[in-house]
């Protein structure tokens, strides 16, 4: 018993009793004490785990709250201020507000530099300002010492492009379409460094938000553009993806670029914008704000590109997509239903082909292809000097210009021309218009100087149909005489026409400039055949027509050489000779003044008197059936043609003379003095008859005076 009381202290393994073994519990009734079981492995190392694991969460709970409550914001500050000195390059320095340590959304440890100003290196205005710049750190480099950066987050950022040092030029003479596979091939080496780059410094992530420059469109006015949410991302073979949303001027457009690697190189890009904004870029406004030159609109831009490599050639394509846009010239405005331009390059030929490309306009449908390349290597070129020989061909075409009341046919053009550098000048030698009905050989010259284009066009008509001029006629020359010509002249063929178009420098500008051609810079001459030709008011229109229209400046003469006319009961006046002139297309309200012989029963006659405007015989108390035998007359009309522009009322005379002509009744009961007419009476009428073969009446019509609102009719009478 000493030993159990504690005498003993060293025991071996046979002094040990079990304790069912003991006196106490070999009585009757035994007090079993039941002792836990030997601890497993498996318990032991649980046990160190939650031990571990707490410590742990003690130790990252006093870090969180450390870097939290901002004790290490200066420690690091340092190595955030050397990141962006060395990102903004030597040109720049960074000036940073504060330096917060903070987790990110990830629970990261990332450095946040919030009020960064990027201020150029002797400057005072700041570059850019930045409300944070977050950088995710490598916390396995930081416990090494060293400042890894993994991921970038700025947001706020205000960067004014205009501050930015200018450049030279883009000089357009060294350009040349077979120096793109060098500039391929230098763009896939550049964005190689920049992988490498990327990958060496360990950033897996990139993202922009807020940022928004400043800048100048090319119109002068303000240009904004914002980069909502811009990601970059590094995959693991260390190829780039970008996607986000980028604005301009308010106008969201959908970003995305992925490249492909091989072997640690980027073989492939490709890139897609969706609904880019073209409007700031390709729009000219006046003064007052109103659209002049260019195209308002959007588009969709796919360009995907491969580089050489082993078993593979190299590829760049690019396709252009948009809808829904107006093209503006000279502030006059065009549909641009939609169109899909596809480019390809021909790495064989070193030329910028088109191909499988169309255009509508309403419904107007190009069908494009064609080529671009080097001035120097165009075949048969003779011009010096730097520029692109471009090829253009629409194979199948349809016109269909709805204001022109005609029906669509089908055509084909051919463009062929070049573009020289040195004189800034477009010029097409070849342009051809093919058609069904009748062809056009012309040239087209643009010099793009000063503040307007010099442009000149000449083209040669032979055997085309009205219907064909009509729906080609170009949409901005000579925009007043156009419209009456597709409103009043239909069907028939130009036999011989003549086109001359020169428009000086300075005078398409932007600024709203009335552009009155003279007859040295705007003339058309065209010989017509078979036509329809309106007149005006109600009376019927012209038929049969054979007539030459001469457009010279601001006047407007169409010669009428024959034509008939018939009216809705049946009766046909032939036109002998006849004229419209517009003295000044310019001009408003627009005036004609047409002039009209015509010969036929007399009958016809009067009902071509009766019409509206003219309107005699209503005037004078007479009725077509009061009238028969021959007649020859002549009218005077002046009328505006433009309802719009709210005309005067038409002035017009007639002067009509009856030969052999029966009058049903006496006009106020007079009678010519010393006029042989007998008075005859029957049942049916009573009135002046001429005798067979030997009187002559003429009678003259004007329109209602003003200020009486009467007509003034005189007749007389004489012997033949």
């Amino acid at each position: 018993m000493g030993e159990i009381r504690g005498e003993k202290v060293r025991f071996r393994r046979q002094d040990f009793v079990a304790l069912h073994e003991l006196p106490s519990a070999l009585v009757d009734d035994p007090l079993i004490v039941h002792c836990p079981p030997r601890a497993t492995l498996a318990r032991r190392i649980l046990r160190y785990l939650i031990g571990i694991s707490g410590l742990i969460l003690v130790v990252v709970g006093g870090v969180f709250a450390v870097v939290e409550s901002g004790a290490l914001d200066a420690a690091l500050s340092n190595g955030a201020r050397a990141v962006l000195n060395s990102a903004v390059g030597p040109a720049y320095r960074a000036e940073i507000g504060e330096t917060a340590i903070r987790f990110s959304d990830t629970f990261q440890l990332a450095v946040e530099a919030r009020n960064v100003a990027i201020v150029p290196e002797g400057g005072k205005s700041p570059l850019a300002l930045t409300q944070s710049v977050a950088m995710v750190l490598d916390p396995i480099a930081l416990l090494g010492g060293q400042f890894k950066v993994k991921e970038i987050v700025t947001h706020g950022v205000a960067l004014d492009a205009r501050l930015l040092p200018a450049g030279p030029p883009i000089d357009f003479a060294n350009l040349r379409i077979d120096g793109i596979p060098a500039v391929l091939d230098r763009a896939f080496l550049e964005l190689d460094q920049i992988q490498s780059f990327i990958a060496k410094g360990g950033l897996d992530r990139m993202r922009v938000g807020g940022l928004e420059v400043s800048t100048t469109g090319t119109n002068g006015r303000p240009l904004l553009i914002s980069v909502d949410d811009l990601a970059m991302e590094r995959g693991a073979d260390d190829s780039l993806s970008f996607f986000g949303a980028v604005s301009v001027n308010g106008q969201q457009t959908e970003i995305s670029a992925l490249t492909a690697n091989t072997g640690g190189k980027a073989q492939s890009l490709t890139l897609r914008l969706a609904d880019v904004r073209l409007t700031p870029f390709l729009l000219k406004r006046g003064a007052a704000g109103n659209p002049r030159q260019g195209l308002d609109g959007s588009a969709k831009v796919t360009i995907s590109a491969k580089r050489a490599g082993e078993g593979q050639s190299p590829e760049m394509n690019m396709i252009v997509e948009t809808a829904g846009g107006t093209i503006y010239s000279d502030g006059i405005a065009q549909e641009l239903t939609r169109a899909r331009l596809n480019f390809g390059y021909d790495f064989t030929k070193d030329t910028l082909e088109l191909s499988s490309s169309r255009a509508e306009f309403g419904g107007m449908i190009l069908p494009l292809s064609g080529g671009l390349i080097d001035l120097d290597r165009l075949p048969g070129n003779t011009e010096t000097g730097s520029g692109i020989g471009i090829d253009l061909l629409v194979s199948e075409g349809r016109a269909d210009v709805p204001s022109a009341g005609e029906a669509p046919f089908p055509f084909s053009l051919k463009l062929f021309g070049r573009y020289v550098n040195e004189k800034h000048e477009l010029k097409f030698d070849t342009f051809t218009v093919s058609t069904p009905n009748g062809t056009m050989d012309a040239s087209l010259g643009i010099r793009f100087v000063g503040t307007g284009p010099e442009i000149r066009f000449d083209a040669l008509i032979r055997d085309m149909k009205t219907s064909v001029v009509k729906q080609l006629w170009p949409y901005w020359i000579a925009a007043k005489p156009r419209r009456w010509v597709l409103a009043n002249i239909f069907g028939g063929t130009i036999t011989n026409g003549q086109i001359s178009v020169f428009i000086p420098q300075d005078r398409l500008t932007v600024e709203p400039k009335p552009l009155h051609l003279d007859e040295n810079e705007l003339r058309v001459s065209l010989d017509i055949v078979d036509a329809r030709m309106n007149i005006t008011g109600e009376i019927p229109p012209l038929r049969d027509t054979s007539a030459h229209l001469e457009l010279a400046g601001r006047q407007v003469v169409t010669t009428i050489h024959s034509a008939a006319s018939y009216f809705p009961s049946g009766r046909v006046v032939k036109v002998e000779r006849g004229e419209l002139k517009l003295e000044d297309i310019y001009r408003k309200p627009l005036m004609a003044d047409i002039n009209i012989a015509v010969s036929g029963a007399a009958d016809a006659v009067a009902e071509l008197v009766s019409f509206k405007p003219i309107r005699a015989l209503e005037r004078v108390g007479f009725a077509v059936a009061d009238f028969t035998g021959a007649v020859r007359g002549e009218a005077h009309v002046r009328l505006g043609l433009i309802s719009d522009q709210h005309p005067p009322d038409p002035d017009w005379k007639a002067h009509l003379e009856l030969t052999e002509v029966d009058v049903a009744k006496p006009y106020s009961g007079a009678r010519s003095p010393n006029s042989p007419a007998r008075s005859t009476s029957t049942r049916r009428r009573r009135g002046w008859r001429a005798r067979p073969g030997s009187m002559t009446y003429r009678w003259s019509f004007r329109s209602p005076s003003r200020s009486t609102r009467t007509s003034r009719l005189r007749a007389s009478a004489w012997s033949s």
